[in-house]
């Protein structure tokens, strides 16, 4: 992990994003939703 990126100071806050890539339909599909 690169060190501009590191966490430096645990009792501030930080905002964490990310991206999904490649999403499964998981929610969209119907047999995926009957396995719920």
């Amino acid at each position: 992990m690169a060190r501009k990126y590191a966490i430096r100071n645990q009792e501030e806050f930080y905002f964490v994003t990310f991206t999904v890539i490649d999403w499964i339909d998981v929610f969209i599909r119907e047999e995926y939703r009957n396995i719920f």
